[in-house]
């Protein structure tokens, strides 16, 4: 049992250093450096959890829901919904906040990532902090995408997504979706860029990243 626990703690503090927890507030934050504060909160939450044997530090859902039908926009102010899947073999869907540094710092990546994908697959986000409503919270993301480069959509939340996203307790978490937005596999938890190429060479097959 007490071997049990220590692993679990051990796991937790493996998450907590690539990932913070999920506010889904649509409430964001000023800049990357108020982040401390969220951190502290996520490792309480996780301590927690382990002590109460609660919550799912793994990263695994315990049922897995396809991606709801919505209709949102992405930072640009242009209309998104649920067909932005429809034309692709496999979405990666990196869910992220702009209160959370790991999620700052893996973009640069995400977009190379991006731009070297092939025809049947692309990358979007979705932010967990941010609703259409929000806008100086919009503000504050426009400005994190613009300096990140990031070449890829990022989505604003609506009710659908809020509901979709409660099952995730961390941000990054990045997930993988067919063209019905069925998940393929295990979330990966934490900003994890082997994981992500990895999980995309088992589904996309044949593909070199550049």
């Amino acid at each position: 049992m007490k071997i049990s626990k220590i692993t679990a703690l051990i796991t937790c503090a493996c998450i907590l250093l690539s990932a913070c927890g999920s506010q889904n507030t649509g409430s964001s934050t000023q800049d990357a450096d108020s982040a401390s504060s969220a951190g502290q909160t996520a490792s309480a939450t996780a301590e927690s959890s382990v002590q109460t044997g609660a919550g799912n530090t793994s990263g695994e859902t315990k049922s897995a829901m396809p991606v709801p039908a919505f209709t949102t926009e992405d930072l640009d102010g242009n209309e998104v919904t649920e067909s932005i899947l429809k034309d692709k073999d496999v979405t990666m869907i990196n869910i992220w906040g702009t209160f959370c540094p790991p999620c700052i710092e893996e973009m640069p990546d995400l977009a190379k990532l991006s731009a070297s994908l092939p025809e049947n697959a692309q990358i979007i986000g979705i932010l967990c902090d941010v609703s259409l409503n929000d806008k100086s919270a919009l503000q504050d993301a426009k400005s994190i995408v613009s300096k990140a480069g990031t070449n890829y959509p990022c989505l604003l939340l609506n009710d659908s997504l809020t509901d979709y996203l409660s099952q995730f307790m961390y941000v990054p978490t990045t997930i993988f979706v067919d063209s019905e937005g069925n998940q393929i596999g295990e979330p990966v938890v934490g900003a994890d860029f082997n994981a992500y190429t990895e999980r995309l060479r088992k589904v996309i097959g044949d593909w070199t990243k550049k």
